[in-house]
């Protein structure tokens, strides 16, 4: 041990005897000012590296050594910022601070004194705060084992096999910190505040989609009119959309498109069409009074929809109750009068050549089966008989039996 050591030691002892000797104030602290007066006079000349010191007490053990009394004031307010409590002075007990000689390298200064304040503090629990926007919402034992479970609600909503990218939707930090004992949070209290925090996954996937052919019809000025065959069939294409995906706790809000990729193109259809025409289907004209303009397609030959559930053999034009249906062409009325196949009220008319027409859904039928009309005869009253959603026309041409488009011929 070295001298200074010593006499410091010596110093000390003789302070902790008149510590505990039971004799009045006032003697005590002549004998004390007497005692540190000569000690200082003694220091000055032969230890001249000792300095008076405060020990700081807790249960008559030394915590610290601080220069000042101003240091653990300093020391006590920093110690207290550390404490998650709103009344955190009441944690901090109070210590003795004793006079003492000691060695300018076992000086405290203010944020050693202030550790040790909260380390001595036994109701008092060194851990981490969960904070949430600012506000102290849990306290956990460590900070691996609370991030580890952040971590695992953050994957919660990751999609497998993609590159995810996941944060919270609030600011959530980690802080060290000191719990008063009585407000630490159990394991189920933790589990349920992550578990109501909101996440926002961002996923970068590739999804496979399918790109339609397009029809497309070519004529042929050698076949007649009502020729109909697929040249070539169609073959959808198939593409990789690179896709950004954003979900809030796995619901998706967003989906944007990144890149596209060409797997293989689309093959088009190929639909060949005769133009050439027949002795029973040139000069046909519409149907119906006025330009065929005047009346809405309400669907199309060959359309399937939520009405037709297979390809439509004709073409509907929307028309008010009770218009005039003309004969589109001259010819024998082969049938007139109502059915349960869906035409209701119609007329067929042969104009010859293996060439039919049909008008149906009629409202009133003006002509009978084995007339002969003329072209532009007024052969039937426009309604909405069999299976019809509305007052129209419903009107067919066949050749040789085999439906073809109205739409070539008038």
């Amino acid at each position: 041990m070295q001298p200074m050591e010593v006499f410091l030691l010596m110093f000390n002892k003789v302070m902790g005897v008149f510590k505990n000797v039971k004799i009045t104030k006032y003697i005590v602290m002549l004998m004390s000012f007497l005692a540190v007066s000569a000690l200082l006079i003694v220091l000055s000349i032969v230890f001249s590296d000792a300095v008076l010191a405060y020990n700081v007490e807790y249960d008559g053990a030394v915590i610290a050594q601080i220069e000042d009394k101003k240091v653990f004031k300093n020391a006590k307010f920093l110690a207290e910022e550390c404490i998650a409590s709103d009344n955190a002075e009441e944690y901090i007990n109070t210590p003795e601070l004793l006079l003492t000689l000691t060695l300018p390298d076992r000086i405290d200064n203010c944020a050693q004194t202030a550790h040790a304040l909260l380390e001595n503090s036994s109701n008092l629990i060194k851990c981490v705060a969960l904070n949430v926007d600012g506000e102290q919402v849990a306290f956990y034992k460590d900070h691996d084992s609370l991030q580890a479970i952040l971590d695992k609600k953050l994957k919660e909503y990751d999609v497998s096999g993609f590159e995810n990218e996941s944060e919270f939707i609030q600011n959530v930090e980690i802080t060290e910190v000191y719990c008063p004992s009585d407000k630490y949070t159990d394991e189920t209290e933790i589990f349920k505040k992550i578990d109501s925090l909101i996440v926002k996954t961002t996923t970068k996937v590739t999804r496979e989609v399918s790109v339609a052919y397009k029809s497309i019809t070519k004529k042929d000025s050698k076949k007649f009119v009502g020729y109909y065959a697929i040249g070539q069939k169609g073959v959808n294409g198939i593409n990789n959309n690179v896709e950004s995906v954003v979900c809030i706790n796995g619901r998706e809000i967003k989906r944007t498109k990144l890149e596209q990729e060409v797997v293989k193109e689309p093959i088009n259809e190929i639909i060949v069409i005769g133009t050439a025409a027949s002795s029973g289907t040139s000069g046909m004209i519409f149907p119906l009074p006025g330009a065929k303009s005047n009346y809405p397609i309400t669907a199309y030959f060959g359309a399937i929809d939520s009405v037709h559930a297979t390809p439509h053999k004709g073409m509907d034009f929307s028309a008010p109750y009770g218009t005039n249906i003309f004969a589109a062409k001259g010819g024998r009325v082969i049938y007139a009068g109502h059915s349960s196949n869906g035409y209701g009220y119609h007329v067929i008319i042969s104009h010859g050549n293996g060439v039919n027409t049909v008008y149906a859904h009629a409202s009133k039928l003006l002509v009978k089966k084995g007339e002969t009309v003329t072209q532009g005869q007024v052969i039937a009253k426009v309604g909405s008989t069999g299976w019809s959603t509305g007052n129209h026309l419903h009107f067919e041409i066949t050749v040789n039996g085999r439906y073809v488009n109205p739409g070539s011929y008038i």
